[in-house]
């Protein structure tokens, strides 16, 4: 176990730069996630991690060394790709044993590493079968298994799950889980899947044409996002937003008017912006309602029509035209029967809304209550 850290890491390949100025701090024991849109720059900032790239300037630290210009082989970390990469002629307990009986460890030793590896991810059965003969979550948990015998400072995860199919990804999310909390061991993982970030992580790095735009705990992104790029990529589906202008502010907050003339007081402070100013409205897709109440009160009530209608069981997505420009989504229960076409009526509070500047950073609430959702 470790406490990383990355001061000022830059990395440009030719005039391109893939990272700007990258300052995380993991703590010794955390599950932290790199989460963002693809070429974000999260693998490469992995690989910077684990050796695999250099960086153009900045230093990483691992446990209190300076490692920026050490090999991987000497940073005591080890890394699961996306691939299994598992040598298909070899057993998996030749697999999981192969980097230790490279490195020269006696036999008993790397006989006992594997059997504990194995018993800890529960494939004690499959140690002599080849990999043709394991399902994908199975190769998947040999590939981690590989990891965990080597008793690495760090493991670092790229997109390990983004081979499986829906049902095995929310299996391998449960045990990868659990795995940390049995080793408790420091742990940066990379996805562009906002849902496994927030199921799995304790904090989450949220990277943008690679720069940091937030770092928190997974609920501190939902409920507090920095800006509208953060406040669109985390949650699903993902924030409703509609550009318009301030009415004007007062001690309730802001007013914007709404599509139809209608207004809405949101409580936040205004920052910089004045009266007649630029502002993007946003709202959660659950944070709206279909009828006359969100949680038994509205402070708006919006006439709309159904244009698409997402049946999913238990809940149901409804896309919902206001005019000819405002678009907005709904997710609500799944016993709503809606159909495309249907007149509805769009349920707002103002306590659930956000608002953000022409800047796209987020107006401050006007107290910590009003983020409460």
């Amino acid at each position: 176990m470790a406490r990383i850290r990355l001061a000022g890491i830059e990395k440009a390949f030719g005039d391109i730069a893939v990272l700007n100025d990258i300052d995380i701090d993991i703590a010794d024991g955390e599950f932290m996630v790199f989460v963002g849109p693809s070429g974000c720059g999260k693998t490469t900032l992995l690989r910077t991690i684990a050796g695999l790239e250099r960086p153009s300037a900045g230093r990483v630290v691992i446990d209190g060394d300076d490692v920026t210009v050490w090999p991987p082989a000497r940073r005591g970390v080890a890394m699961v790709f996306q691939s299994y990469a598992l040598y298909p002629h070899m057993t998996v307990l030749q697999n999981i044993a192969f980097g230790l009986k490279l490195s020269g460890m006696a036999k008993d030793r790397i006989d006992q590493r594997v059997r504990e590896a194995a018993a800890l991810l529960q494939i004690e059965p499959l140690l002599h079968r080849k990999p043709r003969e394991l399902s994908g979550g199975q190769r998947q948990r040999v590939a981690i298994g590989r990891s965990i015998v080597r008793h690495p400072k760090a493991f670092l995860f790229d997109e390990p799950l983004s081979n499986l199919d829906a049902a095995l990804r929310v299996q391998m999310r449960i045990e990868l889980i659990n795995l940390h909390e049995r080793l408790r061991a420091t742990m940066v993982y990379v996805t562009h899947d906002q849902i496994e970030a927030m199921t799995m992580a304790d904090r989450i790095v949220v990277l943008n044409r690679g720069r940091v735009e937030q770092i928190g705990a997974p609920l501190e992104l939902y409920r507090r996002p920095r800006n509208l790029f953060v406040a669109g990529f985390i949650g699903s589906p993902r924030m409703n937003f509609l550009p318009l202008r301030m009415v004007e502010t007062g001690p309730a907050g802001v007013t914007v008017s709404l599509p139809g003339g209608q207004r809405l007081t949101v409580p936040v402070q205004p920052g910089g912006v004045a009266a007649g100013g630029e502002v993007t409205l946003g709202v959660r897709p659950e944070h709206l309602g279909l009828g006359r109440a969100v949680d038994g009160v509205a402070d708006l009530i919006l006439p709309a029509e159904a244009e698409v209608v997402e049946h999913l069981g238990g809940e149901v997505v409804v896309h919902a035209r206001l005019d000819d420009t405002a678009v907005l989504d709904i997710k609500a229960d799944g016993h709503q029967t809606i159909r495309r076409g249907d007149r509805i009526e769009i349920a707002v509070r103002a306590p659930l809304a956000y608002l953000f500047g022409p800047d796209g950073a987020a107006l401050p609430p006007l107290t910590s209550a009003s983020l409460a959702a």
